[in-house]
């Protein structure tokens, strides 16, 4: 079928958006073309009609927002918010900067093997030297019973536990295998294109913690310069804000 058919049936689920019906008829049309990106969306829009027929509230429906959400992490991020029902709170959706989408997934190497493995594959490695961002840290305090020698542990300011304090620590949470790691690009990635990186290379910040933890971005959305990926996150604005 021709790719207008997909747009009107998308513009009738738009149009009547809490039309169980029309998404099933338009699950049925995503199923029948064969390829897994149609699938997927058809599992939404089947998985969503479980929702509406659950408890609110319920076990079965909070499994089941859970399941959409684990589905829409690969789904176009303008898509789902045209088709779910009028009554789904948008904000359990998942957020473009911390999703794939519709993007294509570049994978990391970390090791001399699996580099060497992609290259005989076809791909090409993109090494990259493995640095340490400072804003990146943690902290932990260390108590210790003056009668047993035993200690505790705490990286919450407002847990102190029984003891003497011995000794606060800061240090950088994360250990990699090697010093140099590579985005392992497809022949066919074009200038400009926008992909998601399964595995961030560079030390972003991905989340600020008002008690002095600060955790780097696991992966996130970049584009293709041509020579290297310019990464669309800004920790400042896009970074989570952990307050507890």
């Amino acid at each position: 079928m021709p790719f207008s058919t997909e747009n009107a049936l998308l513009a009738n689920v738009v149009a009547n958006r809490d039309d169980g019906l029309a998404k099933l008829v338009y699950a049925d049309w995503l199923e029948e073309q064969g390829d897994e990106p149609r699938a997927q969306k058809a599992k939404f829009l089947r998985t969503e009609a479980e929702l509406l027929k659950a408890t609110p509230n319920s076990e079965a429906a909070r499994a089941t927002v859970e399941e959409l959400r684990k589905l829409a992490y690969t789904l176009p991020h303008d898509w789902c918010p045209m088709v779910v029902h009028s009554a789904f709170p948008l904000h359990l959706l998942p957020d473009p900067k911390r999703s794939p989408g519709a993007r294509r997934v570049i994978k990391t190497a970390r090791t001399e093997d699996d580099i060497n493995a992609a290259a005989r594959s076809g791909l090409k490695p993109l090494v990259l030297a493995v640095t340490r961002n400072k804003e990146i840290s943690s902290w932990v305090g260390v108590y210790q019973d003056p009668v047993t020698g035993e200690i505790e542990t705490t990286g919450d300011h407002r847990h102190c536990p029984p003891g003497t304090h011995v000794v606060t620590v800061r240090f950088y949470p994360y250990n990699f295998a090697t010093p140099y790691a590579a985005y392992l690009l497809p022949a066919d990635l074009q200038t400009g294109e926008e992909v998601w990186l399964e595995d961030l290379i560079e030390d972003i910040v991905g989340v600020w913690g008002n008690q002095g933890h600060t955790y780097r971005l696991e992966s996130g959305p970049a584009r293709w310069t041509g020579t290297g990926f310019e990464i669309l996150f800004d920790p400042q604005r896009d970074a989570r804000r952990w307050i507890g």
